[in-house]
């Protein structure tokens, strides 16, 4: 084995090595639909959100996808609410669009909890430090 050949080896071993101790940071992307159907397991912890955003006044929510909004017939286990959203209300940048929203997912389970807007019991309250909220 020539020198260049143990070179190469070791490199790579030292590589593989070094992915084996590193943190996954990647954090998974849930669909709205996905949280509320284990809301237990969610509660209280930061979460990542893909879907359709609605900011409209008395509607702050997102949706799996736009049909869910639009097609609505008493069912809301494809959406939840956005929390601390308020100053983005008819945002043209992020109402009606697909985005990815970061935040701490709740289920509010008294009674005596209700916000104009919210679809459901279930909401995230949005980091509004990130995007597509940061900056604006």
């Amino acid at each position: 084995m020539t020198f260049a050949n143990k070179l190469v080896g070791l490199s790579a071993a030292m590589l593989l090595g070094a992915c084996a101790v590193l943190p996954d940071t990647h954090e998974p992307v849930y669909l709205p639909s996905e949280i509320n159907a284990r809301p237990k397991l969610y509660e209280g912890r930061k979460i990542q959100v893909r879907g359709w955003v609605v900011l409209r006044a008395e509607n702050r929510n997102i949706w799996n996808e736009k049909s869910d909004f639009t097609n609505l017939k008493d069912d809301f286990s494809h959406c939840l609410a956005l929390i601390g959203v308020h100053d983005w209300t008819a945002d043209e940048n992020i109402d009606g669009t697909v985005l990815t929203i970061s935040g701490v997912f709740h289920q509010y389970e008294r009674a005596d909890v209700n916000e104009l807007g919210m679809c459901n019991n279930s909401s995230i309250e949005v980091d509004t430090s990130k995007p597509p909220f940061r900056k604006r």
